[in-house]
């Protein structure tokens, strides 16, 4: 017997070949809703064995509400996110880490916008932005 494990982004019904399709079991992982991701960012902040108490953050109820929304359902991200934002942002005087929508902003690199976030749609040359030919020789002109 061999087991195969795999993750995709793509649909594997049209990236997976038909004879490796046909021997798998697909198993279709449905996004969190915000309310699941708000809860595992406070399950994280609290938890004292594997969470990030001994960090000593304190994360502003707005904060915590943006990370999920923006997370797109997945919580590896919205973990992963606020890991880089309690890095990255200094301590306070007495030694407490307070994150603020801006801090999550910054840790993501974009501003917070109003609806959903849409990720790229896949061979649309509206996102192909062109690099001159300089940066793929080395040559600095």
């Amino acid at each position: 017997m061999l087991t195969l494990i795999g993750a995709t982004t793509e649909n594997p019904s049209f990236e997976v070949i038909a004879a490796l399709l046909s021997r798998c079991r697909v198993l279709r992982l449905k996004a969190l809703d915000n309310d699941d991701i708000y809860t595992i960012i406070q399950r994280a902040l609290a938890d004292e064995e594997r969470g990030l108490v001994d960090r000593k953050i304190e994360m502003e109820d707005e904060a915590m509400k943006y990370l999920a929304s923006v997370a797109g359902g997945d919580a590896r991200v919205a973990l992963n996110t606020l890991e880089v934002t309690a890095t990255t942002t200094q301590r306070g005087d007495d030694g407490i880490i307070r994150l603020s929508v801006e801090a999550v902003e910054a840790a993501m690199q974009h501003k917070a916008v109003t609806g959903t976030m849409m990720p790229y749609p896949r061979c649309t040359k509206a996102f192909v932005i062109p690099i001159p030919m300089g940066h793929y020789t080395g040559w600095r002109g």
